[in-house]
């Protein structure tokens, strides 16, 4: 089952800066890629130790597999993205690409 991941974008005149709830999992649980204009998020929790007493795994609230495509607006630069993981909030800040720089990329693999 897929968990739903809420997002917040913000937007400045030289990068976006996105905010997702990953909530549960942690950094070596997460799969991040950055393109020119999307993000992915994959995140699938660790199988949990099962106390030696118990014969099921007790309910977690939370599902264990999380996918989630972002659509961006405009280019980013992929190498110069900072992503970090803090209180089950994945950050993105990511620079804009000027569209001189994005129609020279363009050029160049025509």
């Amino acid at each position: 089952m897929l968990r739903p991941v809420s997002i917040v974008i913000s937007e400045s005149a030289d990068r976006f800066s996105i905010r997702a709830n990953v909530f549960g999992l942690e950094s070596n649980e997460l799969k991040v890629s950055i393109e020119p204009r999307r993000i992915a998020i994959l995140g699938r929790k660790e199988a949990r130790a099962v106390a030696e007493a118990e014969e099921t795994r007790p309910a977690d609230p939370y599902p264990e597999h999380v996918l989630r495509l972002i659509d961006i607006s405009s280019e980013v630069d992929p190498d110069g993205a900072v992503v970090e993981l803090q209180s089950g909030i994945l950050k993105f800040e990511l620079p804009k690409v000027s569209k001189l720089e994005a129609d020279a990329a363009r050029a160049g693999k025509a």
